[in-house]
């Protein structure tokens, strides 16, 4: 089917400072969209452990529009798979936070390759819009198989019966993908899933009626 929702984010210009709007904010706790996304800003994933609202007043955004994380805790916050079904048109990057010197979504580059440099470039880099957390399979005493750990939630786009089967983040070090690591799943209705990764963005064209991103004159012709 074609996407149905359309979300388009412009930045506004006449604000003052260096946060001007413009970018979209992916929940750390969300594991499936299926939206056409068109944004002036970046696409950012942010979030804390158990959620993404401030209720205990802390701030998850900076001045900058940046979202804030711990260092030491980014890569369980945003330990989650995501997929994104329809487009995404973002300042963000494929890869420039492995860049020396990193770059931004917007094309700045980076004074030096210092670990502060590349933990903001992460921000942009489609990536690290979630960190894969994997495990080896000791219950079942295959330590050269990795799994998802277990508090992972998968993608219900990708893997429709996670509550049976989850596939391993990376084919690492076998050239496969392995189930979680648990020993309690029935073995004799394992999901075959091809691989795919902790971060999706898989294009499908909006319906022709969606204002903006539809077509409906091409039809005609």
């Amino acid at each position: 089917p074609q996407s149905r929702l359309g979300i388009v984010a412009l930045a506004d210009l006449s604000m003052t400072g260096n946060r001007k709007g413009g970018n979209v904010y992916i929940c750390s706790r969300v594991t499936d969209i299926e939206s056409n996304i068109v944004m002036d800003g970046t696409l950012f994933s942010y979030g804390k452990e158990d959620d993404c609202a401030e209720k205990d007043g802390n701030i998850l955004i900076d001045d900058e529009g940046l979202p804030i994380f711990d260092s030491s805790t980014i890569a369980s916050v945003l330990r989650h798979q995501l997929a994104i079904v329809g487009l995404v048109y973002a300042n963000n990057t494929y890869g420039g936070s492995f860049l020396d010197p990193p770059m931004l979504g917007d094309g700045t580059v980076l004074g030096d390759n210092s670990e502060q440099n590349i933990a903001k470039a992460r921000l942009y880099d489609l990536n690290f819009l979630r960190y894969a957390s994997a495990e080896a399979n000791t219950a079942e005493g295959k330590t050269d198989q990795l799994c998802w750990v277990g508090s992972v939630k998968l993608s219900q786009y990708l893997i429709p019966n996670k509550k049976i089967y989850k596939e391993a983040p990376f084919p690492y070090p076998l050239p496969i993908w392995e189930k979680i690591c648990e020993t309690n799943f029935p073995k004799d209705n394992v999901h075959e899933l091809k691989p795919n990764g902790i971060a999706n963005i898989i294009y499908n064209s909006p319906t022709e009626d969606l204002p903006i991103f539809g077509h409906p004159e091409t039809k005609k012709k």
